[in-house]
C-alpha cells in the first residue's frame, strides 16, 4: 500500500483512524509506504489552528485542506500495532530560505504465530488481540448496559477540561470527570513560573463548584507523596488510603472530600 501526501490531511484522529483501517486491510506481512507533514515544514502554523498542529492554510493550492503536523513521538505511537521498517526525515531548503520537511515511513503489519498447541486462532480457542477504539467502545456500551440495568445504575460519565488564565496567557489548567454522583480529579497543573500565586486553589474551587452544580455528592482525587497532599487537605480533602509502592515505587494517596 502506499500513501503519498494523503494521510495527514485531516486532524490527528482522523489519522488515527485511516491508520487503523490500513491496519485492518493490510495483510500479514504486508508493507505501506506512508508520507507524513514534519513540524519542521515552513508550513507548520500557517493558516487557522483546527486543534495542536493541525492547521487549515487560507492560501496555495490546499487552501481550505486540513494539514496535520507529526513529530517523531507522535509517529511511533500512532504505527506502535506495525513493525517499522524504516523512517526518514526528508528535508529541502528552497531559494528562498524556506524549508520544506516530511516523514517518509516504511511499516509492515506483523503475522501472528499460528500452528502450535497454544495458537489462539485453533478451532473453540479464544483468542486476544490489540481492540480498534471504535469496536472496544461499541461492545463496551452494548454489554455494560446491560450488566447495569440489573442494579438500576446509569453509567453516564461526563468529562470536564478548565484553563486558568493571566493576561490572556495559560498559567493552569484541571481536568475532571463525574460519574454516579462522584467528581474525580484527573489532573491539575499550574505553571511552574507561576507558582504560589493562588492559582491552583482557584482551579480547585472551580472544581468543587461545578461538581456541586451537577450534583456530587462527593469528590476525590489521587496525589503522590511528591506531590500536593497538604495542598489538598488544606481544602478540606482527606486521606482515605495510601497505596505503597505504587507508581514510580512511589507512596500514592487517594483522597476525597464529601459535598
Amino acid at each position: 500500500a502506499i500513501s503519498i501526501h494523503v494521510i495527514y490531511h485531516g486532524t490527528l484522529e482522523q489519522m488515527r483512524k485511516a491508520i487503523s483501517e490500513l491496519y485492518r486491510v493490510l495483510r500479514p506481512d504486508g508493507l505501506a509506504l506512508l508520507t507524513f507533514q514534519s513540524r519542521r515544514s515552513y508550513r507548520y502554523g500557517q493558516g487557522r489552528e483546527l486543534e495542536p498542529h493541525t492547521f487549515i492554510p487560507d492560501i496555495g493550492a490546499d487552501a481550505g485542506l486540513p494539514h496535520h503536523f507529526s513529530d517523531l513521538c507522535e509517529l511511533e505511537e500512532v504505527l506502535e500495532r506495525f513493525i517499522v521498517r524504516e523512517i526518514r526525515l526528508v528535508e529541502q531548503v528552497h531559494e528562498d530560505g524556506r524549508r520544506s520537511s516530511h516523514w517518509e515511513v516504511l511499516i509492515e503489519k506483523p503475522t501472528p504465530p499460528r500452528g502450535g498447541p497454544g495458537d489462539p486462532h485453533r478451532a473453540g480457542e479464544v483468542m486476544v488481540r490489540p481492540a480498534e477504539r471504535e469496536e472496544f467502545e461499541e461492545f463496551a456500551a452494548q454489554e455494560w448496559r446491560s450488566y447495569n440495568e440489573e442494579v438500576g445504575v446509569v453509567w453516564d460519565s461526563r468529562r470536564y477540561y478548565l484553563l486558568a488564565e493571566l493576561e490572556g496567557c495559560p498559567v493552569g489548567l484541571a481536568a475532571f470527570h463525574i460519574v454516579g454522583g462522584v467528581g474525580h480529579l484527573d489532573q491539575l497543573l499550574v505553571a511552574k513560573a507561576h507558582r504560589g500565586r493562588g492559582i491552583g486553589s482557584r482551579l480547585l474551587e472551580e472544581f468543587e463548584r461545578l461538581g456541586r452544580e451537577e450534583g456530587c455528592h462527593k469528590l476525590t482525587l489521587e496525589t503522590a507523596e511528591y506531590q500536593a497532599k497538604g495542598f489538598y487537605e488544606r481544602h478540606g480533602f482527606k486521606v482515605v488510603c495510601t497505596l505503597g509502592d505504587n507508581k514510580f515505587h512511589r507512596d500514592w494517596h487517594l483522597l476525597e472530600k464529601a459535598l
